[in-house]
């Protein structure tokens, strides 16, 4: 993002006004509106839209039936309350991530060992693999701990000095 200069004005910074700002911001209470229509005709809208997107990139219809299909496994993830943002983050970074695979596989010429060849690599996959053995560690851990009785009968006769 560049910036403007503008001598003696005390703003050294000033993010200069993107053509979308200048479109969009007289705009804004039309899109507050919008979300009054009912949400049947909003949801209408938006398939729509979507729908008409996913087939303008490649005009091909494999493309609207991946997006029912994804369309689908959210509603249901949704429906069974599972979070939807794991898959809509594998959807926008799967093919992002698919390609710097096939690069480092390229670069070391099909050796899956060039993704373990730099120190900061094998830091980065124990702290991932600590990250999804935690919860099943914890589980075991909590299941061989003996249970936790109190010192002290609650009716005991004891004094309190918890105050």
């Amino acid at each position: 993002m560049g910036c403007c200069r503008r001598p003696g004005s005390g703003l050294q910074d000033v993010p200069p006004l993107r053509p979308s700002h200048a479109v969009l911001e007289p705009l804004a209470p039309l899109w507050a509106k919008l979300l009054q229509l009912p949400r049947p005709y909003l949801y209408a809208g938006i398939l729509f839209f979507a729908t008409l997107g996913a087939y303008s990139v490649n005009l091909q219809a494999f493309d609207l039936v991946i997006l029912l299909v994804l369309g689908a496994l959210g509603f249901m993830m949704r429906r069974f309350g599972l979070p939807v943002l794991p898959l809509i983050l594998g959807v926008i970074l799967g093919p992002r991530i698919e390609g710097q695979l096939r690069k480092t596989l390229q670069l070391s010429a099909g050796d899956p060992a060039g993704l373990l060849g730099e120190p900061i690599a094998v830091g980065i996959y124990v702290i991932i693999g600590l990250i999804l053995l935690w919860p099943f560690a914890y589980k075991l851990f909590r299941r061989k701990r003996p249970e936790r009785r109190p010192l002290l009968p609650a009716n005991s006769g004891a004094a309190d000095y918890s105050n």
